[in-house]
């Protein structure tokens, strides 16, 4: 909020919304609404229709004092002041928490990074197994097949070339995507 207020190019929007009455300006509803249907607010509806504060444990004690924290990558994080432990982080107001959930339940990926008893994983970013083969869904939504010291895995282009083994991942993309692509990951690598 801070730099946001701060920033010049923000002062006299910031200024106008936060001043004008509703009834002076109906536009400033519909700003309020999407303020209110943000990323933040999914964020907090996530954190209202779950068991995620009470299941917030880091070595068996519960994690305090948190607060939300916007990562670069456009992930909104609850965690506490000056947290350096990767399992005191809990991303929420994503899709990946449900969507591996749902893998997991079936059995088909395993992960130490779930939550117990709600659809949540710590850290920023998520390591899980397939079909033996360790992977890793970064933050910013690239999914990498990794060896068993958690280094990304690179495999031939075609071209002569190495690059790293991955694809992207996104909400419009359904879980035989996902599979798929975890399935040619593996053979690109026992190509290689």
């Amino acid at each position: 909020w801070m730099a946001n207020l701060m920033n010049e190019d923000l002062m006299l929007p910031v200024s106008e919304f936060l001043n004008v009455m509703p009834d002076d300006n109906p536009q400033c509803w519909s700003l309020k609404d999407s303020i209110l249907n943000s990323k933040l607010s999914s964020a907090v509806k996530d954190i209202v229709d779950s068991d995620l504060l009470s299941e917030m444990t880091y070595w068996g004690s519960h994690v305090d004092d948190c607060h939300f924290r916007d990562d670069l990558y456009g992930l909104t994080a609850l965690l506490p002041y000056n947290a350096k432990s990767e399992q005191k982080k809990f991303v929420i107001g994503h899709f990946r928490n449900s969507f591996l959930s749902q893998l997991i339940m079936n059995k088909v990926i395993e992960s130490g990074h779930k939550i117990n008893n709600c659809n949540y994983f710590w850290g920023w970013d998520i390591w899980f197994r397939y079909k033996s083969y360790k992977f890793q869904w970064y933050r910013d939504n690239w999914i990498y097949i990794v060896d068993e010291a958690e280094q990304y895995l690179q495999v031939n282009d075609g071209n002569g070339n190495k690059q790293y083994a991955r694809f992207i991942m996104n909400e419009q993309k359904d879980s035989t995507f996902f599979l798929n692509q975890l399935d040619q990951l593996i053979k690109q690598l026992k190509e290689a």
